[in-house]
């Protein structure tokens, strides 16, 4: 594959700190340049994807060239991406269900719980669960469908039939089960996100207030 430096990136795999001592014959590795099909990996065929396998060592090096850096960047970043889910599924291979399902499950449930405590800190439970919807509410306005609406539909849709799977049909596939549409995440990612969507609010709300310059000017 002829490329310039301009339109080259190495992409490697990280080497294990226990990995053995790499073997001479690695030092030669067999290299295996193959331009992908149109529907494979990019939009059209100006981009290619090689792969360069070293012989008896775990690691492998991503060669990806691109028209501009930007298309480099943006193929580092899908590796790296599928990389990390399957690391994540190899930690903990618990799956939930995509499509804002498992976030409309949680906000129905913390809404439920919320009328079993007194005081205050319902208010906080509800604000959580509310705050848990803002997720479907975006996949369908980024969808093109009406946020309120399509959210609506799929909270009666769970209350009615107990399906906890029942998500935004964002690809219009005519159901809004994610189960049969096979649209998961990692449940180790899932939790990650809430963390620290929580953590975050935490940190803010310890705030007491605001120093503004122009108020002691």
């Amino acid at each position: 594959m002829n490329a310039t430096s301009s339109d080259l990136s190495i992409y490697s795999t990280p080497s294990h700190p226990t990995s053995p001592s790499p073997h001479p014959a690695c030092l030669q590795p067999s290299v295996c340049l193959q331009p992908l099909s149109q529907r494979s990996f990019f939009a059209d065929h100006s981009y290619s994807l090689g792969v360069l396998v070293l012989r008896v060592c775990r690691a492998v090096t991503v060669f990806v060239r691109g028209g501009n850096k930007m298309i480099v960047d943006e193929a580092k970043r899908a590796l790296h991406d599928a990389m990390c889910v399957t690391r994540n599924l190899i930690r903990d291979n618990r799956v939930v269900y995509g499509g804002g399902s498992a976030e409309i499950s949680c906000s129905l449930k913390i809404e439920a719980e919320s009328s079993k405590e007194s005081g205050v800190e319902q208010y906080a439970m509800r604000a959580f669960g509310e705050a848990l919807e803002a997720v479907p509410i975006a996949l369908a306005e980024n969808s093109g469908f009406s946020p309120i609406e399509s959210l609506s539909e799929v909270k009666a849709a769970q209350i009615k039939t107990g399906i906890h799977t029942l998500g935004i049909d964002c690809l219009q596939r005519g159901t809004m089960d994610m189960k049969q549409q096979k649209v998961f995440e990692t449940l180790i990612g899932k939790q990650q996100q809430l963390l620290l969507a929580t953590q975050l609010v935490k940190m803010i709300l310890k705030i007491d207030d605001v120093i503004e310059p122009s108020a002691y000017d």
